[in-house]
């Protein structure tokens, strides 16, 4: 074999080795910039039944009604809260706690309605990292 054939087959072999190292070398480092600065961040909207002058918000139901609207009857015939809203009591406060970014990537319409519904009725509301 002469020489120029041999550094042909030489440097073929090494730039397929070299080429798969780098597809591999951006599979990971795609996967690292996913893992260190995509990684959402899940926060929770607490909304209460005080209004923002102080004021308790009527009816006193209204976190019931929405979160009933958004739950589902399992097979047990007992009413279930959906994962990303629910009541709850907060600060001894009654509390609509809403999973925030889960709602807003799974159901944005009803996510806009909640907040508006808060907006509308002057309700304080305040985020929470989970």
């Amino acid at each position: 074999m002469d020489i120029d054939k041999w550094i042909t087959k030489i440097t073929d072999e090494y730039f397929g080795v070299l080429e798969v190292f780098v597809d591999n070398l951006i599979v990971y480092v795609e996967f690292l910039w996913e893992m260190m600065f995509m990684q959402k961040q899940y926060s929770k909207l607490v909304i209460e039944s005080i209004k923002e002058d102080g004021k308790r918000f009527r009816p006193s139901d209204w976190i019931e009604r929405i979160s009933a609207t958004l739950g589902t009857f399992g097979p047990d015939h007992r009413l279930h809260y959906a994962e990303s809203v629910k009541p709850a009591i907060v600060n001894g406060e009654k509390c609509l706690v809403v999973d925030q970014n889960a709602l807003e990537e799974k159901d944005p319409a009803t996510f806009d309605y909640i907040m508006q519904f808060a907006k509308s009725n002057q309700l304080r509301f305040y985020k929470e990292a989970s």
